[in-house]
């Protein structure tokens, strides 16, 4: 158990206690009231296949509580829709700005279909969709389900689908808390009296592994026809 001097212990006590409110008031600030990964990396869809049948989407006071459907698909999956979409709108002979209407409609097709999707392409609009990495598990039906779903009703979408892959390990350095103990004396009128137990807080830096993880997720948006 480390010990300290009283005028030591007096000081780096104060310190300890300063940093944790400090290292508190960081997270409060840079995770609780800054974007959330999922809208950070948020891509607004292209203007042709993906949301250019659909035209702009009002989001409108009913989109703050609509329920959304969160699912998650197997990477291969998603990885197999990327691929494809990738060689479709590299091979084509035309930009897709200028597909017809049925050429939009086919890639839109493709890209529900390997979202397991169901539901007439006409009438699911793809809002866009946020791509990143990150350091430590990430649970699409658990703990992140809310941040989802609140940037899928930011954004106007009924749906989102995502898919997570372990990209490795990474070399990371974290702050830890550390406890430190100190003795304070007390003087007064009538003397000495015993010493008191003091208790701080420091925050070192510590190097470690996490892992990294890659996400994709779509959202997407179901058209409400008449009677819808």
């Amino acid at each position: 158990m480390p010990t300290m001097t009283t005028s030591t212990a007096r000081r780096r006590s104060s310190a300890g206690l300063a940093a944790a409110a400090a290292a508190a008031l960081a997270t409060l600030l840079f995770t609780g009231c800054g974007p959330s990964r999922w809208e950070a990396a948020f891509e607004p869809a292209a203007g042709y296949g993906d949301a250019g049948l659909a035209g702009p989407l009002a989001v409108t006071s009913s989109d703050e509580t609509r329920p959304v459907a969160v699912r998650e698909i197997p990477w291969e999956r998603m990885a197999a829709v990327l691929e494809e979409e990738s060689a479709a709108l590299s091979g084509s002979d035309s930009h897709p700005e200028d597909w017809s209407v049925q050429r939009q409609l086919e890639h839109r097709a493709m890209l529900l279909r390997g979202l397991q999707v169901s539901g007439d392409p006409s009438a699911i609009a793809i809002v866009g969709r946020s791509r990143f990495r990150t350091l430590g598990a990430v649970h699409p039906l658990g703990r992140d389900r809310p941040a989802i779903e609140e940037q899928a009703r930011r954004v106007g979408a009924t749906d989102a689908v995502v898919a997570t892959t372990f990209l490795g390990r990474v070399d990371t350095v974290e702050d830890r808390p550390i406890t430190v103990y100190g003795f304070t004396e007390h003087t007064g009128p009538r003397g000495v009296r015993p010493a008191e137990l003091r208790t701080g807080t420091i925050w070192v830096p510590v190097r470690t592994e996490a892992d990294q993880i890659g996400v994709v997720a779509f959202f997407l948006r179901r058209l409400e026809g008449p009677g819808g």
